[in-house]
């Protein structure tokens, strides 16, 4: 705005959301366009101020995947159009930065603090020097903890069995009068993985009973991870190469008649090793009273953590206590960490928030998770704005105190 004299601009092409959003809906000038180009402020219904339309001002929003669907013709069009411009030298990338393959990580985090421009770019070595580049294998190999044991409770057939030959088989005989059932409950679980099926979320007629006993499946996993246990669920479809359909022809036919999608036998141990490891935070199989940060606090689910919350606004005294602005902060960390797909075991509730990945984008889905398991709002300029965690969780431990008193 300084630049045009406060006037603004007649086109303004955003991808941005949140407050950036509103700030690039202030620059418009009158009888100008501002352009949306990404699809997050549409899911997420986000809100414009209405007065600048009275200048005249004007709002569209672009959706490739749509237009893809629906008029493919026209999208082709485009990208000849573009490919055109391309090739003429009229077109080219913007990039902000170029970084050597064994510098993959360092791309990352500067994407993280959000403060660049253009693309970085992760060039890849085409001499000799490729050898000198560390790699891992794409696939790890999946590894037990010798101190535990694995149940299996069934599904034994050729599916069952291929996924349970990669652990080891240990026996231990005892008879039905020496077990001892008051020991299972107090043991530990580092995973529950139990097997379902696609019919779960929709099947055939004349197979209820199957299609209710799979969604029951489901809803346990469900309720186990509500519980703050392990669980993790996986709905089979067809195996192409092992189990019912392998070996009846009619069966594979039929299903192929359908346009039914068929997996391997290789993607089913894949999926199940993947869910069995305790790296992929997503799939809810973590070891019981380990935390991802080092605060002292127990891990908990997000539904733990709203029955906390609640049991707080009964005790005004208990929400104001220190102790309950550490534990806020905590399990924003935590939040926080999750959101980025990483762990953060030395996590610093007074470190910089734009030095732990705090982002406009990121502030958008913290503002919507405290929204949803603390009860209280925020928006997303105050909790950029709060400095570090602990100033975070005092913001959020103030509102919570002037709610739940204004309601006593």
């Amino acid at each position: 705005m300084a630049a045009t004299d406060s006037r603004g601009v007649d086109l303004v092409l955003n991808q941005l959301s949140g407050e950036l959003l509103q700030a690039s809906w202030q620059c418009v000038a009158e009888f100008g366009s501002l352009v949306m180009l990404g699809r997050r402020d549409f899911l997420g219904h986000a809100k414009l101020a209405m007065e600048h339309f009275e200048s005249n001002r004007a709002l569209a929003g672009v959706d490739l995947t749509h237009l893809w669907v629906r008029k493919p013709r026209f999208v082709g069009d485009m990208l000849d159009r573009v490919l055109k411009l391309w090739a003429q030298g009229h077109v080219r990338p913007w990039i902000a930065s170029t970084f050597a393959a064994d510098e993959i990580s360092q791309p990352f985090r500067q994407m993280q603090k959000s403060q660049h421009m253009g693309k970085l770019v992760v060039t890849m070595p085409e001499t000799e020097a490729a050898s000198t580049v560390p790699t891992e294998p794409i696939h790890r190999t999946l590894k037990m903890r010798k101190d535990r044991s694995c149940l299996f409770a069934g599904g034994l057939g050729s599916l069952g069995s291929e996924a349970s030959c990669t652990l080891p088989m240990v026996l231990r005989h005892s008879t039905f009068v020496d077990m001892n059932w008051d020991d299972c409950p107090t043991i530990p679980s580092t995973f529950f993985f139990p097997f379902s099926s696609i019919a779960a979320t929709g099947g055939w007629w004349g197979q209820a009973n199957y299609h209710a006993g799979n969604a029951f499946v489901e809803s346990f996993a469900a309720y186990r991870r509500q519980l703050g246990l392990a669980a993790s669920v996986l709905n089979v479809g067809f195996i192409g190469d092992a189990g019912y359909v392998a070996d009846r022809p009619e069966a594979a036919d039929s299903a192929r008649a359908t346009g039914q999608w068929f997996n391997t036998e290789v993607e089913l141990c894949w999926t199940a090793s993947s869910a069995w490891d305790r790296r992929m935070p997503a799939l809810r199989n973590t070891e019981p009273g380990e935390s991802s940060t080092s605060s002292g606090s127990d891990s908990m689910s997000n539904e733990e953590l709203s029955r906390a919350v609640r049991e707080l606004s009964s005790n005004i005294v208990s929400l104001q206590s220190d102790g309950t602005t550490s534990f806020l902060a905590t399990h924003i960390g935590k939040t926080l960490c999750e959101f980025q797909l990483r762990q953060e075991p030395g996590l610093d509730l007074r470190a910089r928030l734009t030095d732990i990945g705090m982002d406009s984008l990121v502030s958008i889905e913290i503002r919507a998770w405290i929204r949803q398991w603390l009860g209280v709002d925020l928006a997303t300029l105050e909790i950029v704005g709060s400095g570090n965690l602990h100033k975070l969780a005092v913001a959020v431990q103030k509102r919570m105190i002037a709610k739940y008193n204004s309601k006593t």
